[in-house]
C-alpha cells in the first residue's frame, strides 16, 4: 500500500540512493532518498514565503554585519545663528582641505537623514563622526555635538502630520584637540520606509573663530541577508 511522507523542514544532506544488490524496499528507499528530498523541498517552501507564497522570505543564517562610510559633503547645513556661509563646502586644489568640511560660523549644524543610505529591513548598531576640534572645550555643552534623532511622522493627527522625535543618542568630541571619534555606542534602529533617522551634527560654541573639522561619517548596521553589500 502506497504511504504519505511526512516532510521535515531541514535541508537532509546527503540524498542517497540504493546501489546495485541493495534490497529495494520501502526503507532503502524511503529514508534516505524520497525523505531526504521531501525534507528539502519543505525547507525551500518555507524559505520562501510558504506554499501559498504569501509569507516573507526567511533567511537561516544570522544577519551579516555591514559598514557604510559617508562624506560629510553629502550632508545639508545651517545654523543656529545667523550666517551665510556655515561650512566650507569645498577645495579640490591639491593639499588642500577637501577632505574635510570646516565650520565657519559659531554652532554650525550639518544634518541629513542616513537612513536613506541603507537598505530597508537594516538594523543601524552604530555611528561614528570623525571629527577634530578647532580647540579644548572644557565646557561639554560647548563641544561638537552629535545627535541623532528618529522622526515618525504622524499621518493621522490633523491638520498636518507631526512628526514624533525620539533622540536615540547624543555624543561630544572628548574636550581634547587630537582628531578623533565621536561614537554612539551599540544601538539598535530598524531601517524603514516609514520612519526617518536624523543624525546632527553641531560645530562648537566658538567654531566660527576656533573652527572645526568634519572629515567622516561611518555607519554599522546588519541586514538579514547575503545580498546587501
Amino acid at each position: 500500500m502506497p504511504q504519505n511522507i511526512t516532510d521535515v523542514s531541514t535541508f537532509t544532506d546527503p540524498v542517497t540512493a540504493p546501489a546495485d544488490g541493495d534490497a529495494l524496499d520501502a526503507a532503502s528507499i524511503i529514508t534516505n532518498g524520497i525523505q531526504a528530498a521531501a525534507n528539502r523541498t519543505r525547507y525551500l517552501v518555507d524559505r520562501v514565503g510558504g506554499a501559498a507564497g504569501t509569507g516573507e522570505f526567511g533567511y537561516a543564517d544570522s544577519p551579516r554585519a555591514r559598514v557604510r562610510t559617508l562624506s560629510p559633503f553629502m550632508m545639508t547645513e545651517g545654523a543656529l545663528g545667523a550666517g551665510t556661509q556655515f561650512w566650507t563646502v569645498a577645495n579640490f586644489a591639491s593639499g588642500g582641505t577637501s577632505r574635510a568640511r570646516t565650520s565657519q560660523l559659531d554652532r554650525a549644524i550639518l544634518v541629513d537623514d542616513v537612513a536613506r543610505y541603507l537598505p530597508i529591513g537594516a538594523s543601524l548598531t552604530g555611528v561614528e563622526v570623525m571629527v577634530a576640534p578647532g580647540i579644548a572645550r572644557a565646557t561639554v555643552g560647548d563641544r561638537i555635538t552629535v545627535t541623532l534623532t528618529r522622526h515618525t511622522p504622524d499621518w493621522v493627527t490633523t491638520p498636518s502630520p507631526i512628526p514624533a522625535a525620539v533622540d536615540v543618542f547624543t555624543a561630544t568630541d572628548d574636550g581634547l584637540l587630537p582628531a578623533q571619534v565621536i561614537a554612539s555606542g551599540a544601538i539598535a534602529e530598524n531601517i524603514s520606509r516609514s520612519v526617518n533617522h536624523v543624525l546632527r551634527i553641531v560645530a562648537g560654541v566658538d567654531a566660527g573663530t576656533n573652527k572645526d573639522d568634519v572629515f567622516a561619517i561611518r555607519l554599522s548596521f546588519t541586514v538579514p541577508g547575503p545580498n546587501a553589500f
